[in-house]
């Protein structure tokens, strides 16, 4: 009620459910102020979420193809679906490496969901430092496997090496990266990995679980190097080889920036999003007008 007062006062023409957690509340309002809505997916799950509330949108923005892809085997109509991929300020450069007599930091991050996969980047760190590799290791996020994986460092003697971060807004995320090598993404997400986006747009090199996710821009040999989700093996072998050959990681994050200039610039994401604003509210006005 409170908010559609504002609206009221504001002289609104359009309502946007940013993500499906407000898409119902988007319908609601929106309803009884007599305004077209749209509403944002950034989950594959969201095509069930939603339910009703995308049967009212008058657009639904995917982030991604796969995301995209969901909504309309769903049976959303493909026809109000639209491609919409977050925008995110980048650097020019690789910044990998960039202070050769600091340590190498390597971050992961994601949901502390699945134990098993995040089990393999601490065997990988432990790994890396019983070689005595300059390294020192980082993990952000939280989740329901948080406390064995805090356990599981200590049986591993990383000690003071591992550091624990809690999940953190983008802003604050944006500048952790800044100061990373290489980021590791342990597990696929069913979610936009905004945590290997920014990374990405950092020019930090990324190495990616393989398998079913929301994230088209997670691209191997492309914009990223994959691995086989839980492989503690594999992810060493592949990782070691990023240690080793300095110049082909920072080539990969260099092509990693050229994807994003050309498939998630802040710019082009706000200049997509106003045409279809347009879109909407024209389109209202002139049915009205009919």
């Amino acid at each position: 009620q409170r908010l559609g007062e504002g609206l009221r006062r504001w002289k609104a023409d359009l309502i946007h459910a940013v993500d499906a957690s407000a898409a119902e509340l988007a319908r609601r309002v929106a309803a009884e102020q007599s305004l077209p809505y749209i509403a944002g997916s950034f989950d594959l799950g969201d095509a069930r979420r939603l339910g009703d509330s995308a049967a009212g949108a008058e657009l639904l923005l995917a982030a991604s193809e796969p995301v995209a892809g969901a909504l309309a085997a769903r049976g959303s109509a493909t026809d109000r679906i639209r491609l919409l991929r977050p925008g995110v300020y980048h650097v020019r450069h690789a910044t990998c490496f960039h202070e050769p007599e600091n340590s190498v930091a390597l971050v992961a991050g994601g949901p502390l969901e699945d134990f098993n996969a995040f089990d393999a980047v601490l065997g990988c760190f432990a790994e890396l430092a019983a070689r005595k590799c300059d390294c020192v290791f980082f993990v952000i996020g939280s989740g329901r496997a948080e406390k064995r994986l805090r356990q599981q460092a200590q049986r591993l003697n990383l000690g003071q090496r591992i550091t624990f971060i809690d999940a953190l807004p983008t802003e604050q995320l944006a500048r952790i990266f800044q100061d990373a090598d290489i980021y590791i993404t342990p597990a696929p997400q069913r979610s936009i990995d905004m945590q290997s986006l920014l990374a990405m747009a950092a020019g930090v090199p990324v190495l990616a679980a393989a398998g079913k996710s929301a994230n088209d821009f997670l691209r191997d040999g492309e914009t990223v190097m994959s691995f086989t989700c839980g492989d503690c093996a594999e992810l060493t072998v592949k990782l070691s080889a990023m240690l080793d050959d300095r110049a082909s990681a920072r080539a990969l994050a260099e092509s990693a920036l050229d994807y994003i200039r050309l498939n998630h610039s802040a710019a082009g994401n706000v200049t997509a999003l106003a045409r279809m604003y347009r879109e909407v509210v024209e389109g209202k006005k002139t049915g009205s007008s009919s």
